[in-house]
């Protein structure tokens, strides 16, 4: 049955004829209306108690309404629930319409619900309405049987409640609803014991509940809990939800589905309202169900799935739910009303396994029922393995190593396990996983022998010690490993099996009871020996994605081969793992992540903590940096932040930690603790957690207290001071997180600052910390009224510091006016105007002073020690003094000084924009020489006048003049721009020439084509313009020159040849001259295509080499082919001539047959085709080239037809094969559209195309979107 069809019409019918109904009916209708509308101003519906008050049966106001079954605005409800469906309208109707006054019915909406649908079809329920439609409501309304059943289907869970009052017995298969869950486990307790507490459930589990709650209420769309046993997850949500508040668990109860069924996990995923969907983990949605996932996800359901062991997303991301310890339960039991002797007997049972409890509560004993099966080593040898691929020979082979035996002999019996109830062992499409991983692990370890163990050795080390063949390519090249067959032979399921496997035999061996002592772990930790040994980078590399794992394996010897490979960090292999980083697109990887999560999931150990942490040091101090946020020192903040808790070691040993790091790396140390202070923007993603070992004591809680926050920023704070103490760079750093130092760390940093060992160093040395100091003081003053703004007297503080370290140099103190930084020495917020000529201001005064102070000769030192000289040069230029230029004119115009060009350059733009042509002319009367001329004219805005005084100065050299401008084409007029085109271009600057003619484009002046020509044919005979083209400016400018010169011109022919590269839709261009030239030209087409492919008469064997110009050649011939749109009888105004079309193709047909291109050049030209236009008669293509396309002899423009087609699908995402069956059954209508026209070859290619998307739309709906 469809799963969300949970009540029938005839049952809801035969339920109205009992008393009951009369309370129930009302109480849906509730519901239903509660669930559907989420913005409701108004709801009384009253039912229980409430039944039989005078007055309304229902009144509802919502803006929004529910589809057609709550109205918008205000609706007035009336309820029957009589065999006489209409007559009961008739009357509540009437009465309704004379008590409620005309302009209220105006406003609102009438709305009648009955359960019954037999005897009051719709037919009859329209015409009841259309009668009375002239009353005067806004509109009538009936809701029937069929139609609360339909509206029952959005919320599955209020259907199985009212199921449940109805009182039929059947159960729809695949999913179940919280409250029939609690009521299950409810009913374990015997019958002396006192009601099941849902605490049992939930203590020590106060972080699982926080993110729970945000999932329930819209904070979070997603859960992932790490359980123990199958039903962990289940158990957890009913226990949660029946500890809330009635009508806090009724509304989030009838949003919450538990779905063990993909078919019932499609059917809820496509529930218009947002559900809360918690999955079996027979459902496997980590793993070979992913495609589950994202189909509920892009529906925007809330999603809570549950993984049994490692994740391989990253353990960050998981929030366990570990059963709770002997004393928990032993209290939660007696707090509930249990007897001391029975709370102490079910403690004993389920400490530390629910899972346990639950089958001990049942009579059932301790251990699950596969535990006895006759086949129990089988399922104890697939737990061994974890997960693998029964379609990778690799795979298969390795389990024979485990087994003993033929994998085929094998899997048969292991197949027959899964089909029973209560298997652990599940598979789909052949990928095969134990379940509940950690409940089968101790259940079966009895099972597993030595012998097993050796076997297993020897297969995982032939598993894990394998080296990923993809590092023999480029790393640029490792997006393509498949398809240059460069993969690991086994599967990754295997690998990660396995990995896990080792992290079981480590932390959990003592499950293992049949083997010898230590056996277990002795494994783990030869396994991981051998595996990370003297490795090399590849093999460190290749085991990325295990490495957690073995290090929750054996943790000892995953920190000694570690601590090995970085021992010279010079020779470190770890070198080489971090240069095979990527960019993070597609292809970019990053292979040091691995590590990095291991060495965090061994931190949370207090006796792991030091090691981890200059292990970690050890990387950053090799690590050259990326685009990956996977860095050592990100995952060294992340181990020690003060506000959430990723080590359970204290804070004494914790700061040992830090200290051995600044001791051996205290450049890495710096930057960890600077990390570590608090800071507005401080987020983490948390750090990966230990799955398998039990380094997380039970009631552990992810919070701190604020006792223990500030006594951590206080600790690192006084790191912080006492590093930075000796050392002006370091103080410079700490000073610009003064705002975030809490006392005593603050006051003890402006006591240092203050103190003589600061104040005696030299203006020099104290420069940058009085510049700090200012810096922070401006800011604070600046955003006084900012929530992170430090107090006033706080600021007032740390400027009294700042003015006892003020430089007794005037120059020194000035150095920091001249900055690129503007808005940083802004004293005011809001007028920038005003600002900047307030700092304009002091810094023409502050050069003043300095000119008057240490002449020209201190200006130009002056120039040289600040960031900016462009601004000394701009605050000189406003000096009125004719001798600052005869110091630095003529003098300094030849100068190679970059500091010194570039103070020149603006204290000439300031006295140019000042004295404009009184004192260009001044200079150039100076008697300079030609050289010191020209170099100052290339100084001065490039404007009409200059050129003038150019051309007067330089005559027949003025070409030097324009060789060498650095040209601005903005806010100049045409004819300007148009002058300085040609001039541009025809001097060796045609990149500057493009940028007026695009400018020109802009304000839609003609521009000559032989201008165009010259610019945009003249930056391709050298490199260095080419670097200095704007694409978009090309563009716009042969946009320009297509909109206005004829599709036949050889100059807009030629310039679109060579520019062909961008000129695709990509950039918004097109090739319109030559794609017109390939729709009106038989003979152009044909040389295109013999430009791009051989021809079918040439010898294949004698392939030949190419000279550059024809390959460029070839790559623009079929670049051309490849973007071209505009049709063979396409007519200039745009419209469609199936003659000309036609007599085209026929004329190709004779030349390429002539020259031995005629399959490549109908292959090419049944792409085109894919984009022809719709026939005048209706079909949905001409059917000139429908007829064209029939043609016997073109077979291989029909394949190319049909790949354009798909083709022009584009990029599209996931849908589950939705998106490809709608494609298909548009393909098939227009395949039947053609073969009703008489095409019928083409009808074929076309239902071949439906087709293929249909068998795309099976594999799709199996598909796992993330392998």
């Amino acid at each position: 049955m469809e799963h969300t069809k949970v009540v029938t019409p005839s049952e809801l019918e035969d339920f109205a004829d009992q008393r009951d109904s009369e309370a129930v009916i009302p109480e849906l209708v509730a519901h239903l209306v509660n669930l559907s509308v989420p913005d409701l101003s108004l709801r009384r519906i009253p039912y229980g108690d409430a039944i039989g008050l005078p007055g309304l049966d229902g009144l509802v106001s919502t803006e929004g309404g529910f589809r057609e079954f709550v109205p918008k605005q205000t609706s007035y409800w009336e309820i029957g629930r009589g065999a006489n469906a209409q007559g009961k309208a008739t009357d509540d109707y009437t009465k309704r319409t004379q008590s409620t006054p005309q302009a209220e019915r105006a406003r609102a909406t009438f709305v009648f619900v009955t359960p019954r649908s037999r005897d009051w079809d719709q037919p009859a329920q329209a015409a009841w309405i259309d009668k009375r439609k002239g009353d005067g409501w806004k509109e009538i309304k009936v809701i029937d049987g069929v139609q609360l059943c339909e509206w029952l289907r959005e919320f599955p869970a209020l259907g199985k409640w009212l199921l449940q009052r109805i009182g039929l017995v059947k159960a729809p298969t695949g999913f179940q609803t919280p409250a029939e869950h609690w009521s299950n486990l409810a009913q374990m307790v015997g019958p002396a014991d006192p009601p099941l507490p849902p605490k049992v459930f939930l203590v020590g589990r106060e972080t699982a509940c926080q993110q729970l709650e945000r999932l329930f209420r819209h904070e979070a769309q997603e859960l992932i809990l790490a359980i123990e046993s199958e039903h962990d997850a289940e158990d957890f949500v009913a226990a949660f939800l029946e500890s809330l508040d009635e009508a806090t668990r009724r509304g989030y109860s009838n949003r919450c589905i538990f779905i063990s069924d993909p078919n019932a996990w499609h059917t809820f995923a496509n529930l218009r309202f947002s559900h809360v969907l918690v999955a079996s983990p027979r459902l496997d949605l980590a793993d070979t169900n992913e495609q589950l996932h994202l189909a509920a996800r892009t529906r925007g359901h809330a999603i809570i799935f549950p993984i049994s062991g490692a994740w391989s997303h990253g353990a960050e991301q998981l929030v366990p739910i570990r059963s709770p310890s002997h004393s928990q339960l032993e209290k939660t039991l007696l707090d509930s009303g249990f007897s001391r002797e029975r709370a102490a007997e079910l403690a004993s049972a389920g400490a530390q396994s629910l899972a346990a409890l639950k089958r001990f509560l049942r009579g059932l004993g301790q251990l699950p029922p596969y535990a006895t099966w006759e086949n129990a080593r089988l399922l104890a040898q697939a737990s061994l393995v974890g997960k693998w691929k029964g379609n990778s020979e690799a795979d298969k082979r390795a389990l024979e190593i485990l087994v003993g035996k033929s994998y085929g002999e094998w899997i048969e019996a292991a197949r027959a396990e899964t089909l029973r109830a209560d298997t652990p062992l599940i598979q789909r499409n052949e990928a095969w996983k134990v379940i509940s991983r950690g409940e089968a692990w101790a259940a079966l370890g009895p099972r597993i022998s030595d012998e097993d163990l050796d076997r297993f050795q020897k297969m995982a080390l032939q598993i894990l010690g394998e080296k990923d063949p993809q590092f023999e390519l480029e790393k640029e090249e490792r997006y393509a490993a498949s398809i240059h067959g460069k993969t690991l032979t086994h599967s990754r399921s295997i690998r990660e099996g396995v990995a896990e496997s080792l992290a079981l035999l480590g932390a959990k061996g003592n499950a293992l009871s049949s083997t010898s002592d230590s056996k277990a772990e002795g494994t783990a930790r030869i396994v991981v020996r051998r595996l990370l040994d003297r490795a090399d980078w590849i093999t460190w590399a290749s085991l990325n994605n295990e490495m957690p794992l073995l290090a929750e394996a054996a943790p000892d010897e995953f920190l000694n081969s570690v601590e090995e490979a970085v021992e010279d960090l010079a020779a470190s292999p770890f070198i080489d793992v971090f240069r095979q980083e990527g960019s993070g697109g597609v292809g970019g990887w990053n292979y040091i992540t691995g590590i990095l999560w291991a060495l965090e999931t061994l931190a949370w150990h207090p006796n792991y903590l030091g090691r981890v942490t200059i292990l970690l040091g050890d990387l950053a101090a090799i690590d050259p940096g990326g685009s990956w946020a996977n860095r050592p020192l990100n995952s060294l903040v992340d181990i020690f932040l003060p506000w959430i808790s990723h080590s359970l070691a204290d804070l004494p040993t914790r700061r040992t930690a830090l200290e051995s790091l600044l001791r051996e790396h205290p450049g890495v140390a710096w930057k960890v603790l600077l990390g570590l202070l608090p800071s507005s923007h401080g987020v983490t993603s948390g750090t990966r957690k230990p799955v398998w070992r039990s380094f997380i004591t039970p009631g552990w809680k992810e919070t701190v207290t604020v006792d223990q926050y500030w006594e951590q920023v206080r600790t690192y704070a006084e790191m912080c001071t006492q590093v930075a103490a000796g050392q002006p760079n370091k103080l410079v750093e700490l000073i610009d997180r003064l705002a975030d130092l809490p006392d005593p760390a603050h006051s003890q940093v402006l006591r240092h600052l203050s103190s003589p060992a600061v104040t005696s160093l030299s203006d020099i040395d104290r420069v940058r910390l009085w510049e700090a100091l200012k810096d922070i003081v401006l800011k604070h003053r600046r955003f006084a009224d900012a929530e992170w703004a430090m107090p006033a007297e706080r600021v007032a503080k740390i400027e009294e510091v700042a003015n006892t370290l003020a430089p007794a140099s005037f120059e020194v103190a000035s150095r920091r006016l001249f900055t690129e930084r503007d808005f940083d020495l802004y004293e005011e917020k809001g007028n920038f105007e005003e600002e900047q000529k307030r700092l304009e201001t002091i810094r023409h005064n502050a050069i003043k002073d300095i000119l008057a102070a240490s002449g020209m000769d201190g200006v130009v030192r002056f120039a040289r020690e600040v960031e900016s000289p462009r601004k000394v040069g701009d605050a000189l230029g406003t000096i009125e003094d004719r001798n600052i230029d005869a110091f630095l004119l003529p003098a300094f115009l030849q100068t190679e000084d970059r500091s010194l060009i570039h103070l020149l350059g603006s204290f000439v733009w300031r006295r140019y924009w000042k004295a404009k042509l009184t004192w260009l002319d001044e200079q150039i009367n100076k008697g300079w020489t030609k050289g010191q001329l020209l170099a100052f004219l290339l100084l001065v805005p490039s404007e009409e006048q200059v050129w003038r005084r150019a051309e007067a100065i330089f005559g027949n050299e003025v070409d030097n003049y324009w060789k060498k401008v650095r040209f601005n084409p903005w806010g100049m007029e045409a004819a300007n721009l148009l002058e300085a085109a040609e001039k541009l271009a025809s001097n060796g600057q045609p990149a500057a020439a493009i940028d007026c003619l695009y400018v020109l484009a802009h304000k839609k002046v003609p521009i000559p084509m032989a201008l165009a020509s010259a610019a945009l044919l003249g930056t391709l005979n050298t490199e260095d313009q080419q670097k200095q083209i704007d694409s978009h400016h090309i563009i716009e400018v042969i946009t320009w020159l297509q909109e206005h010169e004829t599709m036949d011109s050889d100059d807009l022919f030629k310039i679109e040849w060579y520019y062909l590269p961008i000129l695709n839709r990509l950039h918004d261009g097109e090739p319109k001259v030559l794609e017109h030239k390939l729709a009106s030209s038989p003979a152009f087409f044909c040389e295109v295509i013999g430009a791009a492919f051989r021809s079918d008469k040439e010898d294949k064997d004698n392939k030949g080499e190419f000279s550059e110009v024809q390959k460029r050649i070839a790559r623009n011939a079929y670049s051309l082919l490849h973007g071209w749109r505009i049709l063979p009888g396409t007519v200039t105004d745009g419209t469609f001539d199936g003659e000309r079309f036609t007599v085209w193709l026929e004329d190709v047909k004779n030349r390429c047959r002539e020259s031995g291109h005629f399959r490549v050049a109908m292959s090419q030209l049944g792409q085109a085709l894919a984009y022809a236009p719709q026939d005048p008669g209706g079909l949905w293509i001409h059917k000139s080239i429908a007829a064209a396309l029939d043609s016997r002899d073109v077979a291989e423009m029909r394949r190319a037809f049909t790949t354009g087609l798909f083709n022009k699908r584009g990029v599209h995402g996931f849908s589950h094969g939705e998106e490809e069956k709608q494609i298909a059954a548009d393909y098939r209508l227009k395949a039947k559209a053609l073969s009703d026209n008489g095409f019928h070859r083409v009808a074929d290619a076309v239902r071949s195309l439906a087709e293929a998307y249909e068998r795309d739309a099976e594999a799709e709906s199996q598909r796992d979107p993330f392998e």
